[in-house]
């Protein structure tokens, strides 16, 4: 019991010190470099606890360059036993799809694009990223729709505010 105690007390202390590695970022609302940064960790643990504070600290911080950052690790907690990172994966898959289905929507409509335009090339390029990403979701969210509990009406929530045309 003491051997479990200790690596568990261990554990927590590591994910304090990638957190507080992701501080510099927070404190300047920099949320695209908290995403780059904890790309680089690739740790789940830590990824929730970034979708948790993105959630609750900076809801309209929220970019493209987030959203293409972000979702790729929402698809990944989606596979983790734990339903507190499910949770986590939810709501921020709910939070892009509440704020940039439509801007997504609409901007890969407006193809074929005419003339050179970079700004507009780079935002097509990030909307068809994250509508993959989002496909993707949609069909793990879809295979795991009859999970009873809280997390299965969570899950339902969010297959239900997918645009009805994706």
């Amino acid at each position: 019991m003491a051997d479990q105690h200790a690596v568990t007390v261990a554990m927590l202390m590591q994910r304090r010190q990638l957190i507080h590695q992701l501080a510099p970022h927070w404190d300047t609302g920099n949320l695209k470099g908290v995403v780059a940064q904890a790309t680089r960790m690739a740790r789940h643990d830590v990824w929730v606890d970034v979708l948790r504070t993105m959630s609750v600290r900076a809801p309209k911080g929220w970019t493209l360059d987030v959203c293409v950052g972000v979702l790729p690790w929402c698809a990944e907690l989606m596979f983790e036993p734990f339903e507190d990172y499910l949770e986590a994966a939810c709501e921020a898959v709910h939070n892009v799809l509440r704020h940039f289905a439509p801007l997504i929507s609409e901007t890969l409509a407006a193809y074929p694009l005419t003339g050179i335009d970079f700004s507009r090339e780079e935002r097509m390029e990030k909307c068809s990223k994250c509508k993959m990403e989002l496909l993707q979701l949609k069909q793990i969210y879809s295979e795991l729709e009859s999970t009873p509990g809280p997390i299965g009406a969570r899950i339902r929530a969010v297959l239900d505010a997918f645009p009805s045309d994706w």
